[in-house]
Parts: C-alpha cells; structure tokens; sequence
C-alpha cells in the first residue's frame, strides 16, 4: 500500500507505522521505519502529512520533489512560519529559496549526488582535471 493511501486509511490523528522512503532508488537508499500520526491528505492522497515526534514531515506516494510551496500550504502548514524546511532534492528550487531565509546542501548518496569526486566516470577517458587528482596537467586553448 502507498504510503499516503496507508495513512489516509488509518485516519488523521492516528498512529501508524510505515516505511517511507526508497521507492525510487533501492539501491543506494533503504526506506526508514518510522511511528507517525496521520494528518492531512491532499492531490487525490498523493500527498500526506506525517507528525513524526513532533516534526511535520510531507510524504508523497509519487516520485515528486517538493519544487513549490503550495504543496506544503495544501496540507495546512505555512512554510513562512516555520523555523526550518528540509527539502530532500539536489536543488532548492526558485520557489523554496524565496521563502528561505538561509539554505544548505547536505551532499548524500542516491539516485544523484552532487559530490562529484563519488561518481565513478566509468565512460570517460582519465586522467579527468582535478578529479584525478596529482597528474601533470597537459591543457590548452581550443578555440
């Protein structure tokens, strides 16, 4: 059962325990076992809203990033309220970033990753500046 349509059954207010995370990329990540109380629904139960020990956490059943704030406002949480959003994407988008008034990246494993030096450049010929690390540099201007 999806995740939101899990909670959505068992009503707003009650506890359920899930495992969200990981639909996406079993591979690098593995979904996390968590107690929750169930809260609001929205976008046809694509679209939960989880208090997880006292930290509104917004679940999708769909392989979507939380790109506008609309999504949060729909389930009843003021994004311009909160004191922090975690937004679990490799970008903050426009949107997000209008509403923040600080941002950080936290630069993980999975389905991307942005930490460049982890990827493994398997179909490109080496040494790769800087990547590759201590090589004399044979670089010119190519016009």
């Amino acid at each position: 059962m999806l995740i939101c349509s899990h909670h959505l059954f068992a009503g707003i207010g009650r506890m359920v325990r899930s495992n969200p995370g990981a639909k996406f990329d079993q591979v690098k990540s593995s979904p996390i076992p968590v107690n929750a109380k169930a809260g609001p629904q929205a976008n046809g139960s694509n679209l939960a809203l989880l208090d997880v020990g006292g930290i509104d956490v917004v679940v999708t059943s769909k392989h979507v990033g939380c790109y506008d704030s609309t999504m949060m406002c729909t389930l009843g949480v003021k994004p311009e309220a909160c004191k922090v959003i975690i937004v679990k994407l490799g970008y903050l988008e426009p949107e997000v970033r209008a509403i923040a008034r600080h941002s950080m990246m936290v630069l993980t494993t999975g389905s991307s990753d942005e930490l460049f030096l982890r990827l493994s450049y398997k179909k490109t010929s080496h040494p790769i500046y800087p990547l590759d690390g201590d090589f004399t540099q044979n670089l010119r201007f190519i016009r």
